[in-house]
């Protein structure tokens, strides 16, 4: 499995509203830490100022006035983070403009924590090794 390019050792995950605590707990015992939450765009952007994660876990319905879309899109913009949503909303027309922004996946809710993880798997074993 490849290693983050931090110095943890540990794949640093943003959680962007959505992520049940039971995910952020089990997470850490599979390789990889929850570096922060955040339940709107302006303090999505904030947490990847201050602390770079390596991936972010993005609901689509957010608090304010960007949707969880937008905040993917200026993550990959601003500082190179891919993005897997997590979201109640699953329309067709929804689904394909947030895969437009280069998402790693997208699970509709209600998901098991195994998915989440597989999906997090998934990412590191065969799309996130190509931009790294």
């Amino acid at each position: 499995m490849l290693q983050p390019a931090n110095t943890s050792g540990l794949l640093r995950c943003a959680c962007i509203r959505g992520l049940p605590p039971t995910v952020s707990a089990a997470n850490v015992r599979r390789g990889s830490s929850v570096i922060g939450c955040a339940s709107s765009g302006p303090e999505a952007i904030g947490l990847a100022e201050r602390d770079l994660p390596d991936l972010a876990l993005i609901d689509i319905h957010l608090i304010g006035p960007m949707d969880g879309i937008e905040v993917a899109q200026l993550l990959l913009e601003r500082f190179g983070v891919p993005s897997i949503f997590l979201s109640g909303i699953g329309d067709d027309q929804t689904i394909e403009r947030a895969l437009t922004v280069s998402s790693l996946g997208f699970l509709q809710k209600p998901f098991l924590p195994s998915q989440v993880f597989d999906v997090i798997d998934r990412a590191l074993t065969d799309i996130l090794p190509l931009s790294r």
